[in-house]
């Protein structure tokens, strides 16, 4: 009897020790890291300020000066060095969009990535604007970025409108007029007006667990309209918001290819 009873209360042991083993909750989650992207605005070579004089790069050499330089970024995505897309919230403005709204100074504007898996990353993708996918959610799903959006001028006059990705103002030549670059989509029209666009990194970034690593983007001003096109402001181009504005393309391209370079990781 002593002995059926061992035997009984080892097969016990065993069934609630397999038991345990196979709680899904026993699965350990994967470990995880952050990613801070910080964000610095230049003209050319030297840091960006509003309310200063600059000279738009040659052959133009026109006198500028920004009131307003303010963006947004969505659609963040890291790419490891195997060749995998890890998406930070795609399509979800209130999680995963950002507003940089540049004031006076030239504090850099940095957003922090959180739960992104260990690993190394070779390349960072990202959106300037928000796609019209995110918009056609409805207004409810998005409530608080459209509301914060509203309140630093990156909206239209109404939902129906949609959001503008970025917005530039300024004055510009020697009689100091006034120029403003407002671009954003015609959901209406289902025209996809957001820039898209990937930029490898000057070094591997390695994310390791409970830490913190930088990456460090330069946003350079004077590529707005001294980039791969050059443009040279005038009276009847200075209002941009769409097609119709002779270098409205030109501006759009020029983001996409020379406005944004990550600099460093550290």
């Amino acid at each position: 009897m002593k002995e059926l009873k061992s035997v009984l209360l080892v097969l016990m042991i065993t069934l609630v020790v397999s038991c345990k083993k196979d709680e899904p909750n026993q699965i350990m989650e994967e470990p995880t890291g952050k990613v801070a992207l910080e964000f610095q605005n230049v003209y050319q070579d030297s840091p960006f300020g509003l309310s200063q004089d600059y000279t738009t790069p040659p052959p133009m050499k026109q006198k500028i000066n920004y009131s307003r330089f303010t963006y947004m970024i969505s659609d963040i995505s890291l790419v490891n060095d195997k060749g995998e897309e890890i998406k930070y919230h795609h399509t979800n403005p209130d999680k995963g969009a950002f507003l940089l709204v540049h004031h006076e100074n030239t504090t850099p504007k940095e957003i922090e990535l959180k739960q992104i898996p260990i690993g190394t990353y070779t390349k960072v993708k990202l959106r300037v604007g928000l796609s019209n996918a995110a918009w056609k959610l409805g207004e409810n799903q998005q409530q608080t970025f459209w509301n914060a959006s509203k309140a630093v001028g990156l909206t239209w006059d109404s939902w129906a409108k949609g959001y503008k990705h970025f917005n530039l103002e300024g004055n510009w030549g020697e009689e100091g007029e006034a120029f403003s670059v407002q671009i954003g989509n015609i959901p209406s029209e289902n025209k996809e007006r957001s820039i898209e666009m990937t930029l490898s990194l000057p070094e591997n970034l390695v994310v390791k667990k409970d830490e913190t690593k930088n990456i460090r983007f330069e946003v350079n001003v004077s590529a707005v309209f001294g980039g791969k096109n050059k443009i040279t402001i005038t009276k009847e181009n200075a209002i941009v918001q769409d097609e119709s504005n002779e270098i409205f393309s030109k501006i759009i391209e020029n983001f996409t290819a020379n406005v944004f370079k990550a600099a460093s990781v550290y």
